[in-house]
């Protein structure tokens, strides 16, 4: 009987990830292993000793390094007993070969596919080999040179000659993806070429990027990706989840634009962006780096509209204001300036028009309707007003006054150009030509 995997010695067992950290200086699917201690193993604990239970655990374990390279979260339920283990046992292989779904009718392998621990599984019979070929996971938990049990039970059928295929649990994967995803596969286009709802094109990605499956599933993942290319203004969150899983990088980068531009903090935290009035947020599984650099990206803009408007706020208020002023009109100034930053107080500061924890979206909006303020130049022309002096100084009798020409009243001496408001819409408008995420911000990210 070979030995148990957790037993075998830690240098002939280079695929048991729980032994083993992985270098992060090349993609998952090129990982170097150097050999750790034993008693500095922490995913031991994750492992369970049944044999017939670790391949599910441990290829969640290894998915988990992979995740490791961009914070990713995925939230599989891990068996809390043995009790799927031994129903597997108790069930003969003839009787789940003759209920089970055959991908292809001489598999060596009986996938158990369920969502959780407590859920029937739907089993698959599939090649090994097709698996180990396609995804980095599988490779290290079927291959050759694998100590696992699932591994040696499939070596030593084939030395008996043993046609009775081997059962591996997978959970946490939905069914019904997962049956397509292994069409594709194994070359059967004609079951997996169809059109896919946007919610099981998400599913598709979560399995995907969780088994390392993102060349093998380049091309049908055209397909599905451009039958629903219309969606991507509608479904924003789940099209950052999609694309970063399987292109292409101009819909990456959309997509990122619209939720930095639609993204505001959450309540209590500033670590997780909400989206509309639903409060709609990310995947669990989009990798931590991209929602950071969603934040990221948004700061920046927030902080270019504070430092604008405290500059705004320094200049009216500098120290010496009563000499040195912000209005470009040599006459009137003081009177300018203070009506200039009363309407700064009052548009911002007290009606609450600019909160920065609102979408930048909103904050624009917002900004938007402030109005243009302005001190007039010149005094009321009116043919009822008496004989008198303009405020240019001269002298004009009460039937001229609505043909004087006020030497005040001409473009350089108007206060038109003393507002800060139409600086500041200037701002906000550019907000409209921001550049969203592009792959090559996260150089981790090998796949195509």
């Amino acid at each position: 009987m070979p030995p148990h995997p957790i037993h075998s010695p830690i240098h002939c067992n280079p695929a048991i990830i729980a032994c083993y950290q992985p270098t992060r200086s090349r993609s998952f699917s090129h990982l170097h292993f150097r050999p750790l201690p034993v008693i500095e193993n922490r995913w031991l604990h994750k492992v369970n000793h049944s044999p017939r239970s670790q391949f599910s655990r441990i290829a969640a374990v290894m998915s988990e390094q992979n995740n490791v390279r961009f914070g990713r979260v995925y939230r599989s339920t891990e068996p809390k007993s043995n009790s799927a283990t031994a129903s597997v046992a108790a069930t003969s292989i003839d009787d789940l070969l003759a209920s089970c779904l055959r991908i292809v009718r001489d598999g060596d392998l009986l996938l158990a596919v369920s969502v959780d621990a407590t859920s029937k599984p739907k089993h698959y019979l599939v090649y090994s080999q097709v698996l180990c070929a396609t995804s980095a996971v599988f490779s290290n938990m079927l291959g050759r040179n694998s100590k696992f049990a699932e591994a040696v039970a499939l070596r030593d059928a084939r030395k008996r000659g043993d046609d009775k295929p081997v059962v591996a649990k997978l959970e946490g994967d939905d069914t019904e993806m997962m049956k397509i995803i292994l069409y594709a596969l194994h070359a059967q286009y004609h079951n997996a070429d169809r059109a896919l709802k946007i919610e099981e094109l998400v599913k598709a990605a979560i399995i995907c990027d969780k088994y390392s499956l993102h060349n093998a599933l380049r091309l049908i993942a055209k397909t599905w990706t451009t039958n629903l290319r219309s969606t991507t203004t509608t479904n924003p969150e789940d099209w950052l989840l999609i694309s970063w899983v399987f292109g292409p990088g101009d819909i990456f980068t959309q997509v990122s634009k619209v939720l930095i531009l639609s993204g505001s903090p959450s309540q209590g935290t500033e670590d997780q962006l909400v989206f509309g009035d639903a409060k709609r947020t990310l995947a669990d599984c989009v990798p931590a780096t991209v929602s950071s650099k969603l934040i990221e990206r948004r700061e920046k803009y927030v902080k270019d509209i504070r430092s604008h408007i405290e500059g705004l706020e320094c200049s009216y208020l500098s120290e010496d204001w009563q000499t040195k002023t912000t209005c470009t009109v040599g006459h009137n100034g003081k009177e300018c300036d203070t009506l200039q930053l009363g309407h700064l107080y009052r548009s911002l500061l007290v009606s609450g028009a600019c909160t920065y924890t609102n979408s930048l979206n909103r904050i624009t909006a917002d900004l938007k309707k402030i109005p243009v303020l302005q001190l007039p130049t010149t005094n009321t022309h009116s043919s009822s007003r008496s004989n008198g002096y303009c405020s240019c100084g001269a002298y004009v009798q009460n039937y001229q006054w609505s043909n004087h020409n006020c030497s005040y009243n001409t473009p350089s001496n108007r206060h038109d150009n003393c507002s800060w408001v139409p600086k500041l819409h200037n701002l906000v408008d550019g907000f409209s030509d921001i550049k969203g995420l592009s792959f090559s911000d996260f150089p981790l990210r090998k796949w195509g």
